[in-house]
């Protein structure tokens, strides 16, 4: 069971493209982790899931569409690997799982 916590901690409230690299840091060392994005439609979208290495991480978001505008939300969420979250959007995570800080980034920019 998971008794601590996960942070994203790349430079937070930004402006970004339409893929970003998203970087954390994770408590327990090679737990689970998962990303969601909440876009523009109030909804939350899971990513593909990070890369885990030992007790960092990173994972490639998608941003709305190439060429959408506007603030998304990032949260990273540390599991055991048994609470994975498939069936998306999803109205909201769970509180039942452990989730970093909220990252926000602005889509104001051409893609590139």
């Amino acid at each position: 069971m998971l008794k601590h916590g996960i942070f994203i901690i790349n430079p937070l409230g930004y402006a970004v493209h339409y893929r970003h690299t998203v970087r954390g840091f994770v408590a327990v060392k090679d737990c689970a982790v998962q990303i969601f994005v909440h876009s523009n439609d109030g909804r939350w979208y899971v990513q593909k899931d990070a890369v885990v290495n030992g007790h960092s991480w990173e994972a490639e978001v998608c941003l709305g569409y190439e060429d959408s505008r506007g603030v998304y939300l990032v949260v990273a969420v540390a599991h055991d690997g048994t609470k994975k979250i498939t069936d998306c959007p999803i109205d909201a995570i769970p509180d039942s799982l452990i989730t970093s800080n909220t990252a926000m980034y602005t889509r104001n920019l051409p893609s590139i």
